[in-house]
């Protein structure tokens, strides 16, 4: 009887948010799950692991499994992304009692069209195989009770008409998302999903149900944002024929920087995340956000005696990501040089060449570049720092000067200042050098009088060197400051 009331669960609320329909709490390792468009929403390529451990008794469990790839195709030389290619694979097991075994593939494309300057809408498409079968082997239900004998007899009838102990269907589905993106961080997303369009029929007993088309609409945005902490809001709603559900979440980001090339730990965040579901159930999470990958722990609860099945979920995931592609700053070297004056003998007249100041240099390439709403390019600048020294030599004061004056003329640029040191001494010294140069170099802009919101400066250490290292002259070229000026028009 009790394996019987299990399997009713397994049947009845599992099978009713499977695969691509459960909201899981680590939701982030399951994008594929809930809008088949999700895998163009940004330059970068995925690969993540979900597993989830649902305790439903003393000593019996369901599992779940998940793979999530996507890869988005860009085009090189404009960053212009053509199309995401999206591969699910998915599966749910019992466990020993084996009365639900399921597995799901999906395939899926997506496209993004821009709409305006970091608005864009995502369409997609997909597919997913779907295989799900129960075996009657471990099954036990009260009809094995024989009253007037008072035994159980396991050979007797189950009592039980399972006309089907396997299903396989194709189920299709397509989706549409709006994103408005930042430098930083995705703003806000709203997509609208729709899965089982061809209403496939899935049943273990007798009849010919056909599954009703499932909508998840979900929404968020960033609610409040500095350079510490980040609040994100967001919300799914799922409906599915007659039935209605949702799951709110709230993310609390701390950001911290560490932008010491040596380390393991780099700049990232640490994501606090809770979620409450209508099913009476709870979720506190925790994620570690890193470039290139991320690692999440949930723990599920129930919270009313609505969920009266639920008696916990630990759910972990897993992500390797690779950005394909990001804007190459357009280089300028400026250079330091006083007015001189050559010949041509073969005219046997004079020939007067005028060296543009480092200021005019940079205001031509500004010029050149006018129509351009957007744009990051670099400075690369020789300071002529000493050995192990953080002292700007004072022929450099008049770049800063002239760098001063063009922040100050236009107040919709920002700088980045970059320090670097030569491959002399320990890794841990060079990038206190570095990062020291640059904040040397930062601040006297700030005595200036350029705002300190502009500015910021991070170290490098040895690991960019624009010259060899094994002369003397290499060296001198390394040790170096470098600007990254971005304008926003």
């Amino acid at each position: 009887m009790r394996t019987k009331i299990y399997l009713t669960i397994l049947l009845a609320i599992p099978l009713s948010l499977m695969a691509q329909e459960t909201v899981y709490s680590l939701n982030q390792y399951t994008p594929l799950n809930y809008n088949p468009g999700y895998s163009v929403l940004d330059y970068e390529a995925g690969l993540s692991l979900f597993h989830e451990e649902y305790t439903i008794g003393a000593g019996d469990y369901i599992t779940s499994n998940s793979l999530n790839v996507d890869y988005p195709i860009i085009k090189k030389e404009t960053g212009r992304r053509l199309l995401g290619i999206g591969f699910s694979a998915f599966n749910k097991d019992a466990g020993a009692s084996d009365l639900l075994n399921a597995y799901n593939l999906g395939l899926s494309v997506a496209t993004p069209v821009q709409i305006a300057n970091r608005h864009f809408l995502n369409f997609g498409a997909g597919a997913n195989y779907v295989n799900k079968r129960t075996s009657l082997e471990s099954l036990s239900t009260g009809s094995q009770w024989i009253a007037s004998e008072f035994r159980y007899d396991p050979n007797a009838a189950l009592g039980e008409s399972f006309a089907i102990q396997n299903i396989n269907y194709v189920s299709l589905s397509t989706g549409i998302s709006w994103v408005f993106q930042t430098d930083r961080f995705r703003q806000t997303l709203v997509s609208v999903s729709a899965y089982d369009l061809n209403q496939p029929t899935e049943s273990f007993f007798e009849g010919t149900d056909k599954l009703p088309v499932k909508w998840i609409a979900f929404a968020e945005t960033i609610l409040y944002e500095n350079h510490r902490i980040q609040i994100t809001p967001s919300f799914y709603y799922i409906n599915r024929g007659v039935t209605n559900s949702y799951k709110a979440f709230v993310s609390t980001k701390l950001l911290f920087e560490n932008n010491n090339p040596y380390d393991v730990i780099k700049t990232g965040n640490i994501d606090f995340q809770m979620s409450y579901g209508m099913s009476g159930d709870a979720a506190a999470s925790i994620i570690l956000n890193q470039p290139g990958f991320s690692a999440g722990f949930s723990y599920n609860f129930p919270v009313t005696q609505q969920n009266q099945y639920l008696q916990s979920v630990v759910q972990v995931g897993v992500s390797l990501t690779k950005t394909l592609w990001k804007p190459k700053p357009k280089t300028i070297v400026i250079e330091s040089a006083p007015s001189t004056r050559s010949f041509d003998f073969d005219r046997k007249r004079e020939v007067v060449t005028v060296e543009k100041s480092e200021l005019d240099q940079i205001r031509d390439q500004l010029n050149q570049l006018d129509n351009i709403k957007s744009l990051q390019f670099e400075l690369q600048k020789d300071f002529k720092f000493e050995f192990n020294s953080s002292k700007v030599d004072p022929s450099s004061y008049p770049f800063l000067d002239d760098l001063s004056d063009l922040l100050n003329e236009n107040e919709e640029f920002s700088l980045q200042v970059i320090g670097h040191t030569d491959n002399v001494g320990s890794k841990n010294a060079n990038y206190s050098v570095s990062s020291q140069r640059a904040e040397v170099v930062a601040n006297y802009l700030i005595e200036k009088g350029i705002s300190p919101d502009r500015i910021s400066s991070i170290g490098r250490g040895d690991t960019e060197p624009i010259s060899d290292n094994a002369s003397e002259d290499g060296k001198a070229r390394n040790r170096r400051v470098e600007f990254i000026i971005r304008v926003d028009r």
